[in-house]
């Protein structure tokens, strides 16, 4: 082969690896593209489902007297892989036996913050002490006896709920704390 039919092929070859390139580059832009914005909606779709969810560290029982208990502190933090949660906008559904009591933010005490200006949970690091106290801000119906237990349902502003059952021990002395 002489190397004028050499360089020929090879401008030919050049030829059709610049026109397939002209033709094949746009379709992976496009589906770049695409894939972006799949990604985009996928993401913003996994936000809009991510629960918004309450999750209890520590539930604490108080005793003032009459072996009973009156008050309980819910040490709360954002569940994992909830969004930011506004604590001031949950509502608490406590029921007892027969007994239901829906009870709202100007119902309940919050205290004791880390790291939750305004008490809104931000971050994994954020948590509230919400204090509720059974027998003045409810009905004194809701205070726990000895061996009783009360469920509370905690709802977000977004609807989700998370549910507790607290178990008052089975000797209880005035002026005593216990976990629940």
């Amino acid at each position: 082969m002489d190397i004028t039919k050499k360089n020929a092929i090879i401008g030919f070859i050049l030829i059709v690896v610049i026109v397939l390139s002209f033709i094949i580059i746009p379709i992976l832009i496009n589906t770049g593209q695409l894939l972006q914005s799949q990604k985009e909606y996928t993401n913003d779709k996994i936000n809009q489902d991510m629960p918004d969810r309450v999750e209890y560290l520590k539930a604490t029982g108080i005793s003032y007297e009459n072996n009973t208990i009156e008050e309980v502190r819910l040490m709360t933090a954002r569940a994992q892989g909830s969004n930011t949660i506004d604590v001031k906008k949950v509502k608490f559904v406590i029921s007892k036996q027969n007994l239901y009591k829906e009870i709202n933010a100007s119902e309940f005490r919050l205290d004791n913050t880390q790291d939750a200006n305004n008490f809104v949970l931000r971050n994994s690091n954020s948590f509230v002490t919400i204090t509720i106290d059974l027998d003045k801000d409810i009905e004194s119906g809701f205070k726990l006896n000895e061996g009783e237990s009360i469920i509370i349902e905690t709802h977000t502003e977004y609807g989700d709920i998370t549910i507790i059952e607290l178990n008052a021990p089975d000797n209880i002395e005035p002026n005593s704390e216990y976990d629940l």
